[in-house]
């Protein structure tokens, strides 16, 4: 019964893995500054259909229900997608909307829903954050309690 539990989980987890085609984070023991831009370099072999999502894990620590993010994916000559992205972070009532515990979530945000490449080869993700106060011009220059930023690239189901 034992063996085949554990062949079951192996079955899981080698199935889950297998969409996986890239999945890369950026610690940031002090937050996340404006000036860091960040940048995920991935290589693709095929030109199946992708989702692309942005993951975020905050702690307690970050001040804010949402997020806004500049998001730009390019290949080695032209960027495909531009967008300023808003993502909800917590519920109304002030609750954490990602997974997680001990006052850590991660959220894994949906950006792209069956993006085609239209070439093998080299591709990169540009990342910052938009942040600003309400009514206010001037940045946020960190986002405390925003502790890891990464994206995940999946074959699509």
């Amino acid at each position: 019964m034992v063996k085949k539990i554990v062949l079951f989980v192996y079955l899981i987890l080698f199935v889950n893995c297998e969409r996986d085609k890239f999945s890369k984070f950026k610690t940031f023991p002090n937050g996340w500054d404006y000036n860091d831009k960040l940048q995920f370099e991935f290589s693709l072999k095929q030109t199946n259909p992708l989702d692309v999502f942005i993951n975020i894990r905050n702690n307690n620590s970050y001040k804010f229900s949402n997020i806004f993010l500049i998001a730009k994916l390019r290949d080695s000559t032209d960027v495909i997608f531009l967008d300023t992205l808003e993502y909800v972070m917590a519920d109304s009532k002030g609750n954490w909307l990602g997974k997680g515990f001990l006052g850590v979530k991660e959220n894994r945000l949906w950006w792209k829903e069956k993006w085609e490449p239209n070439k093998k080869g080299i591709y990169s993700i540009e990342l910052r954050h938009s942040m600003r106060h309400n009514g206010k011009i001037n940045k946020i220059e960190n986002l405390e309690g925003i502790i890891d930023v990464g994206v995940s690239i999946m074959e699509e189901k």
